[in-house]
């Protein structure tokens, strides 16, 4: 996560093949809003479940949220 511009952060969500903008947070309420955007996730009461996207203030993605290895993980892309 080197040189990430953490001014401000967008969130975005994927549940059935496009990226939709979520939500746009200061950077300073970045693992606050991880937080709670993982509870919403396991709140999804459908068979696929949503994907995030943290991306920093150029756009560059930050953080993908999703299944890795049977669990839903934050993780680098």
């Amino acid at each position: 996560m080197d040189d990430k511009d953490f001014s401000r952060v967008q969130f975005r969500i994927n549940v059935s093949g496009s990226w939709a903008n979520l939500i746009n947070v200061d950077g300073a309420k970045y693992e606050d809003a991880k937080t709670l955007l993982e509870k919403l996730v396991a709140m999804h009461d459908q068979p696929l479940s949503p994907r995030l996207r943290a991306l920093d203030a150029d756009g560059g993605v930050i953080e993908q949220y999703g299944f890795n290895n049977g669990q839903m993980v934050w993780r680098a892309p």
